[in-house]
């Protein structure tokens, strides 16, 4: 499930470059890193879709149950009590990461704003991408239920 916080972190990490396509002197630039960035996102999610949902596939490719003599592990909790509770560790993280970035990157955006010497306009796209952290983290674990519910329907079909 740590996948999915790397790709949610990868995502927020975007935003700023979608910004950067309007400016017709950046958007070829911008436009290979967000390139790169979605190689990059679909990447890992496969590896993610590969670790959650076709365990028994990696198992047997990497024969990781060969030469066992021990019984079997038994897990008595129901998958969705686990998912619940990995996004709520994923969304709990992406805040944790997020608040403090956040909170330093609007105290530097206010000394700079506040500094009349200085000639450029300080750039908000740090801060940009430190809320967006934020903001997802809390809808992870606001909508916890509809992730869980698309999470099982995908697994039925």
């Amino acid at each position: 499930m740590l996948f999915l916080k790397d790709i949610f972190e990868i995502v927020t990490q975007l935003l700023p470059n979608i910004i950067y396509l309007v400016n017709p002197l950046m958007a070829s630039q911008a436009a290979v890193t967000i390139v790169l960035f979605l190689l990059y996102i679909f990447v890992y999610a496969l590896m993610a879709f590969y670790l959650i949902a076709r365990t028994d596939y990696v198992i047997q490719k990497l024969k990781l149950d060969k030469d066992f003599q021990g019984e079997p592990f038994q897990f008595n909790m129901h998958r969705s009590t686990v998912l619940a509770i990995s996004l709520i560790v994923i969304g709990g993280l992406l805040i944790v990461e997020g608040i403090p970035t956040f909170l330093g990157q609007l105290y530097s955006y206010y000394q700079q704003t506040r500094d009349r010497y200085r000639q450029a306009d300080p750039t908000m796209s740090y801060m940009i991408v430190s809320g967006s952290k934020i903001l997802i983290g809390f809808l992870i674990i606001a909508e916890k239920k509809w992730i869980i519910n698309f999470i099982e329907k995908q697994r039925q079909n």
